[in-house]
């Protein structure tokens, strides 16, 4: 018999509500982020805008939520920021009709 701290039989009441099968897309291969031990400071240089035409997110890109959903989140707020940011500079007046804003937060 298997005690745990919420029972014996709390298997039977977990379900899951979704699933996916990214471990077997082809686009994915299989992937997971992690840095070399001693490494950590390559997910700065990987968030770095190329040129400033090129702006990266995803939860590697973050400096200490990495491997997790909301470090994947904010460092997409993080990125479209910088994008947006980068299109002011270049088109200080905007374009008629468009409206930029920001509001998210910063990571760094």
């Amino acid at each position: 018999m298997r005690f745990t701290l919420f029972g014996s039989d709390v298997g039977s009441a977990i379900r899951p509500l979704a699933g996916t099968a990214w471990s077997r897309m082809a686009s994915i291969g299989r992937a997971y982020s992690c840095a070399l031990p001693g490494q950590s400071q390559a997910r700065a240089r990987l968030a770095q805008p190329f040129e400033d035409r090129f702006f990266f997110a995803g939860e590697a890109t973050h400096p200490f939520d990495f491997t997790t959903a909301h470090g994947a989140h904010d460092s997409g707020q993080r990125g479209a920021d910088e994008a947006m940011a980068a299109f002011r500079n270049r088109h200080p007046l905007g374009r008629r009709g468009f409206n930029v804003t920001a509001g998210a937060r910063s990571i760094r």
